[in-house]
């Protein structure tokens, strides 16, 4: 076991959250055992391998792919026929045209699967970069817990991760990490605190009900009352990964955008329900 992973222990009923959605209840609480750390680190991992899969669909619906193989397919139909080749033959040619194609898709999606692999304790302690969030602490103090504030030890580093997740029934369906950086400014000795969504997914059967927007409000949440700026999300998120040109990339570009738009609109609607308690509470 890593000596930066959180103990083996039992969530505190204090700091679970029953949320109702979609007439079903699910508990929501903050990662601080290993096996909620592993099962959050599982979703992350299958959501991105699903990507290979989007990617995939991708380039197989894409008309330089149709027109290669239609144009191999042609060609090779001249030839038979000029040949006086049997159909049987150019049956059992065609398909392996396209069993090497399918193979020629699967090598340019690879990518994805290595990215998954890297989702890991390892990646959650990285510190090779300023980038990448970090949970290791050096010279640990004894009785150092998981959850105690990474600020109160001196000699740890400026980066730390809260970790949602979701439950429905014991099965895990969502998570989110979001990844508090604190620098210290120089000129009025203040430090500053910039949040970040690291990575932010729902199990596939489970979308579209409101568990991703209910993990967006427990972020915002967690910014506001410690006193940081709105989340965003990190330029390095774990799905921001693209290995394929431009042109096959639209379907994730068309998530991330609605991604991002839809914490700025959980963003907002905390407002304006921060703004009606405050009227309120001046009548």
């Amino acid at each position: 076991m890593s000596s930066t992973s959180p103990s083996e222990t039992e969530v505190p009923t204090s700091v679970i959250k029953n949320v109702v959605i979609a007439e079903e209840e699910y508990e929501e609480y903050i990662v601080t055992t290993t096996s909620d750390l592993t099962s959050s680190l599982r979703l992350i991992a299958d959501s991105i391998a699903e990507q290979r899969q989007i990617a995939s669909r991708a380039i197989i619906h894409s008309l330089p792919f149709c027109s290669s193989i239609l144009l191999v397919i042609s060609v090779l139909t001249i030839c038979m026929v000029y040949w006086a080749t049997e159909w049987i033959a150019w049956v059992f040619s065609c398909v392996a045209i396209l069993a090497g194609a399918l193979r020629i898709v699967e090598y340019l999606t690879t990518g994805y699967l290595d990215a998954a692999e890297r989702i890991s304790w390892e990646w959650m302690s990285s510190n090779r970069s300023p980038t990448v969030l970090t949970n290791k602490i050096k010279n640990k103090k004894p009785g150092w817990k998981w959850e105690d504030k990474i600020e109160e030890d001196e000699s740890a580093l400026k980066y730390h991760n809260i970790i949602w997740i979701t439950k429905h029934k014991d099965l895990p369906v969502g998570t989110l990490i979001l990844r508090i950086c604190s620098s210290d400014c120089l000129n009025d000795k203040k430090t500053t605190t910039i949040t970040s969504i690291r990575a932010w997914t729902v199990r596939q059967a489970y979308r579209h009900i409101g568990i991703g927007g209910s993990l967006l409000r427990r972020a915002i949440e967690e910014c506001r009352v410690n006193g940081w700026k709105n989340p965003s999300f990190a330029k390095d998120h774990v799905h921001s990964l693209r290995i394929l040109p431009g042109w096959f990339n639209g379907v994730f570009d068309m998530v991330e955008d609605k991604a991002r738009g839809m914490l700025e609109r959980e963003a907002r609607n905390m407002n304006k329900i921060d703004k009606g308690m405050t009227q309120n509470g001046d009548c």
